[in-house]
């Protein structure tokens, strides 16, 4: 099911276009590291031109814009609201990145996989469950922004990794994970979102 909603139609122009994107979805909170995340984008780039998609929302949205102001990254960076179906952006995404601070188990993670797109993860909670360092994605040290942006820069740069992770992750989560059971869980943390309970 998620492979169906990963191929509808995104609006957004930057979908549209050959530069590549880096992904992440959650809410914006400080346990989610965005902050780290933003610095290693202004890092990669300086050397290559990329963009930056987030999609959530939470109490340090302010905070972070003020952070992509300073860097100065704004005409690179996106903020998009929670999405019903958020896959359809995953999956058009060049590289998904989760810099959590700590972590349960993390199905973003699983999704992003199942959606055909190479992972970087902070080695926080149940990452290590999800992803297998160097097989289905790259997990680095949290709150490492020079770590956090090569990892990315790798994927960028490589495609032969890309595809190589991208097989191995489709592959490790049709064999450990229900796909449709994570869907629903989406859902109704996209419900409780509107009574303020995230």
């Amino acid at each position: 099911m998620i492979k169906k909603l990963a191929t509808e139609e995104v609006e957004h122009l930057w979908f549209k276009e050959k530069v590549p994107i880096i992904i992440s979805v959650g809410r914006l909170e400080k346990e989610k590291g965005y902050e780290y995340l933003l610095q290693a984008f202004a890092l990669i780039r300086k050397e290559m031109e990329c963009r930056l998609v987030i999609i959530g929302e939470g109490r340090e949205k302010e905070r972070l814009v003020s952070l992509v102001e300073e860097l100065e990254i704004q005409s690179s960076v996106v903020f998009l609201p929670f999405q019903k179906n958020p896959w359809k952006y995953v999956a058009k995404s060049t590289v998904f990145v989760l810099s959590s601070l700590r972590e349960g188990l993390p199905l973003v993670l699983i999704e992003a996989m199942a959606c055909g797109v190479p992972v970087v993860a902070t080695d926080v909670g149940g990452v290590k469950e999800v992803v297998k360092n160097q097989e289905t994605g790259i997990i680095v040290p949290p709150q490492n922004v020079l770590a956090l942006a090569e990892a990315i820069k790798t994927l960028l740069l490589s495609e032969e990794t890309r595809k190589r992770f991208i097989i191995n992750s489709y592959s490790y989560v049709l064999k450990n994970f229900n796909l449709n059971l994570m869907i629903k869980q989406y859902e109704n943390l996209i419900q409780y979102s509107h009574f303020n309970i995230i």
